[in-house]
C-alpha cells in the first residue's frame, strides 16, 4: 500500500484591533496585554527560524497589514522574507491590506483595500497570490468572486460566517 501524503501548512489569524490594540500595550482588570503586532511578530520570527531549519517547512503570513508592520521594526529581514516569498516557503494570501468584512463598508472602500496589499505585495515582492482568504470576514458580499477575478485570483478560502450556497459562489 502506498503511503499517503499529508500536507500541513502553519496559518494564523488574529483580528488586528479586536480585544486587544495592534501596536501598543493595554491595560484591563489589572493585566497588561501585549499588542497584537508584538504577537505576530514573534509567528514571523519562529516560522522563519524554522524555515532556516528545516527545508520541508512552510508557512503563510494572513495579510499585508502583519508583513508591513514586521518590515518596519526588522526592515533587515526584507531580502529573507523576499526569498521565502519567492521559494514558496512563506505565503501571503490575497487579503488586501486587511481582511474586510465586505457587507459593512462600501464598494470603493473593498476594490482600495484589495488594490493597496495588491500593489503592495506585486511592487515589493513581486508576488501576486492566487487564493482569496476571507477568515472571519462577518460578510461576503455576491460581488466578491467578480473583485478577486479582476485581481486575477482563483479561489477563496476560510468563508465563514456566510457559506458558499450558491453557484456564484
Amino acid at each position: 500500500m502506498e503511503k499517503k501524503k499529508l500536507l500541513i501548512i502553519p496559518n494564523q489569524h488574529m483580528d488586528l484591533v479586536w480585544r486587544r490594540c495592534f501596536e501598543r500595550d493595554f491595560q484591563f482588570g489589572g493585566q497588561n496585554f501585549v499588542p497584537y503586532a508584538d504577537i505576530e511578530e514573534l509567528y514571523i520570527n519562529g516560522s522563519i527560524a524554522l524555515c532556516d531549519k528545516y527545508p520541508f517547512y512552510h508557512f503563510s503570513v494572513e495579510c499585508v497589514a502583519v508583513l508591513d508592520k514586521f518590515l518596519q521594526r526588522n526592515p533587515h529581514m526584507e531580502e529573507k522574507i523576499r526569498q521565502l516569498i519567492r521559494g514558496k516557503r512563506m505565503y501571503v494570501p490575497f487579503t488586501g491590506n486587511n481582511i474586510v468584512d465586505s457587507n459593512l463598508v462600501s464598494g470603493e472602500s473593498i476594490v482600495r483595500n484589495y488594490s493597496q496589499g495588491y500593489h503592495y505585495l506585486k511592487d515589493k515582492f513581486d508576488h501576486i497570490p492566487d487564493g482569496a482568504d476571507r477568515n472571519d470576514a462577518f460578510g461576503n458580499c455576491a460581488q466578491m468572486p467578480q473583485i478577486f477575478r479582476k485581481f486575477g485570483v482563483d479561489w477563496a478560502y476560510h468563508v465563514t460566517y456566510t457559506p458558499c450556497e450558491k453557484p456564484y459562489w
